[in-house]
């Protein structure tokens, strides 16, 4: 909460009450409950009849929209007119508190600014000081509004999109390492294997789309490293000898793989070896590592690899 006395260097010395000032404070301060009736607090009794007289405005946004959006009953600005007002003291601030430390002090500066531009001109500077604050304050909840109603929009969207992959691909079976089988944790890192059954590039790209992109945590993970290994069939024709009319399908069998580090230089390499070891077929496994901060050196390969078989030989 930002709270804060200050006041308003003037050039010109307190003067004696006198009844034309009085007046004049007075009308402004009718002039101003009449603009603000909810938001302005006079605490000096009326009618005036001495110097200074001091009142709180209470900030609150009149755009029914961001009103909506933000609850903010805490922030105000306190003012005192003194002895000489309007004609050699402005407006001055007395204190001011709110739970939004840049808006407020906008807000400062600009009853500060109404204040010394009235001043200049021997005129009465309450009504214009509120109102150049409630500007100010207005914009800036507009501005808060607008960032909420597109974070909220943002949330949205991500939500559609996650709903979006867990209705689509629906060959995408994704198999999650669970406590005691494809996940450890060392000095606060954590790493966790998915194994996923693929037989095409395709199938590759759109499992790796529907695990990260559907998984707000594995998309914060420090690094998802993956290696995949999949035999693909292609079919052709022989034609037969002897025969135009005749011919038979042959098969080949082509080993296709690849592998990314994510940043995590050698993992991917290192998963791509064990899936070759193993001689695993058809298979994309994922390594999701969470750093916790502390460099774990080699052993880190050690949790990636460890992690990734222990699930590979459970599925």
């Amino acid at each position: 909460v930002q709270s804060q006395q200050c006041g308003m260097a003037m050039s010109a010395p307190q003067s004696d009450d006198d009844e034309e000032a009085l007046m004049r404070a007075q009308a402004d301060l009718e002039l101003l409950t009449a603009a603000y009736p909810d938001e302005i607090t006079i605490h000096t009794p009326l009618p005036c009849t001495s110097f200074p007289i001091s009142f709180t405005m209470h900030l609150q946004s009149t755009n029914e929209a961001s009103s909506k959006a933000i609850k903010d009953s805490k922030s105000t600005i306190t003012m005192q007119m003194k002895s000489g007002y309007p004609e050699t003291t402005g407006v001055e601030i007395t204190t001011f508190r709110a739970i939004r430390k840049k808006s407020i002090e906008l807000a400062v500066q600009a009853v500060k600014d109404a204040s010394l531009e009235c001043l200049a001109n021997g005129e009465e500077s309450a009504l214009s000081c509120c109102i150049a604050a409630q500007q100010v304050w207005d914009e800036c909840m507009q501005d808060e509004a607008d960032k909420l109603v597109w974070e909220e929009e943002r949330l949205k969207e991500e939500e559609h999109v996650r709903l979006d992959l867990a209705t689509q691909d629906d060959d995408i079976k994704w198999i999650s390492g669970v406590e005691g089988c494809g996940i450890v944790h060392d000095r606060k890192s954590t790493f966790q294997a998915f194994v996923c059954y693929v037989k095409d590039e395709d199938m590759v790209r759109r499992a790796l789309r529907k695990l990260i992109d559907g998984n707000n945590k594995i998309q914060r993970a420090t690094h998802n490293m993956y290696a995949y290994r999949f035999t693909e069939i292609l079919t052709n024709k022989q034609q037969s000898k002897g025969d135009l009319d005749n011919s038979e399908k042959t098969k080949t069998h082509i080993l296709k793989h690849d592998n990314d580090d994510d940043g995590e230089d050698g993992a991917g390499r290192r998963l791509a070896q064990l899936l070759a070891t193993r001689e695993d077929d058809g298979v994309l496994v994922v390594v999701s590592r969470w750093f916790g901060g502390i460099h774990l050196g080699p052993k880190r390969f050690a949790h990636i690899i460890n992690v990734a078989r222990e699930l590979l030989v459970k599925c």
